[in-house]
């Protein structure tokens, strides 16, 4: 038993304010409520010690009764004890479900970013596959474009050559005068030249997308015709000598 009242009242003190940490309910003191029978006896024993309170309130205390109560109290406060780590052990598995559910979550989260990232390579090679497809074929019609330009150029210096022949046949036969076929090989080379210089100009059209499909014609015999002209107009010139084979062979038309 203590000296003095103010030594019991003293230690009293220390242990109800021990008490309230665990009888006012709040967030750390969640668990403990939530476990059965846990406030039924926090709150008798906090009744028990407002009357222990009330005893020592007096000049002499009942200390028999108060021995009393604190007797009451002590297998309230193991069944405290037990259900503090009942809660306690509540809590754990709680935290290790939540770890487990943050887990799949995660697990679930990564799956989904693996999936969107092969979307995206898959996509990202089409597309340039796509783009290499597309520069191929820009060469290709580049490689075209640049192969019909050389055609184009060499039909042209063949009109050139043809005209510029006959010219030369002209000047150098001016005693002679202008033969009609002269005239008809010239005019037949001002023709071709035409039709490649409208050649080019629908290559133009097409080139810049403007692109305009007509039936168009062949002559067998024109072109048979103009292909002799321009052999007479060589042939004509100065200082050019042909040699002719003929080739026997059938097969060869």
């Amino acid at each position: 038993m203590p000296n003095t009242i103010d030594d019991v009242r003293l230690k009293f003190d220390i242990l109800y304010s021990r008490l309230n940490v665990i009888y006012v309910k709040s967030e750390a003191t969640a668990p403990l409520y939530k476990q059965q029978g846990y406030e039924e006896t926090i709150d008798s024993i906090n009744k028990k010690l407002e009357d222990i309170d009330g005893l020592l309130s007096h000049n002499h205390p009942d200390y028999k009764k108060i021995s009393t109560i604190i007797a009451d109290i002590k297998p309230l406060t193991k069944t405290v004890t037990n259900l503090a780590d009942m809660a306690e052990i509540a809590q754990r598995n709680d935290a290790l479900k939540d770890f487990r559910s943050k887990r799949q979550q995660l697990w679930t989260l990564l799956f989904i970013t693996g999936g969107l990232i092969s979307l995206l390579l898959f996509v990202l090679f089409i597309y340039i596959s796509k783009i290499n497809r597309l520069l191929l074929s820009e060469r290709a019609a580049f490689a075209s474009k640049n192969a019909f330009l050389g055609m184009v150029g060499h039909e042209l210096r063949t009109s050139l050559q043809a005209i510029v022949s006959i010219i030369d046949v002209v000047t150098n036969n001016l005693s002679g005068g202008i033969k009609s076929g002269q005239i008809e090989r010239l005019e037949t080379a001002v023709s071709k030249m035409e039709r490649q210089l409208n050649d080019l100009a629908e290559f133009a059209k097409i080139d810049n997308g403007s692109v305009e499909i007509k039936n168009t014609y062949n002559s067998l015999q024109a072109i048979v015709t103009n292909a002799v002209q321009d052999c007479i107009a060589i042939y004509e010139k100065k200082d050019v000598t042909v040699k002719i084979k003929n080739n026997n062979d059938p097969e060869v038309v």
